[in-house]
């Protein structure tokens, strides 16, 4: 679930821009932030069991929008669960079910 307190810290260096300054680069991106964007958008579909894969269908727009511009989309899942973050990740599963 990413670093507490990252983007702070990054505060003095970010900047905004325009996607095409990425044009003939490869940019990689996390799968599972845009997943839950796009999951989001249809949240009341998935909460309430009806079958959708409209979540699918963003995702990808959002990959063709960077093949469009001339980037080269890396898609990065979250590997396996560490050992060091295992009282983390259970106690994030218990407050999930509560």
């Amino acid at each position: 679930m990413g670093i507490n307190d990252l983007l702070p810290l990054l505060e003095d260096i970010k900047r905004d821009i325009n996607i095409w300054e990425y044009k003939n680069k490869v940019v990689a991106v996390d799968a599972y932030v845009w997943l839950h964007q796009c999951a989001f958008g249809c949240a009341e579909s998935l909460c309430t069991g009806v079958v959708t894969y409209q979540y699918v269908v963003s995702f990808i727009l959002k990959v063709k929008q960077l093949i469009h511009v001339g980037c080269k989309p890396f898609i990065v899942f979250d590997g396996a669960s560490l050992p060091a973050k295992a009282s983390t990740e259970e106690s994030r599963e218990a407050q999930r079910r509560k």
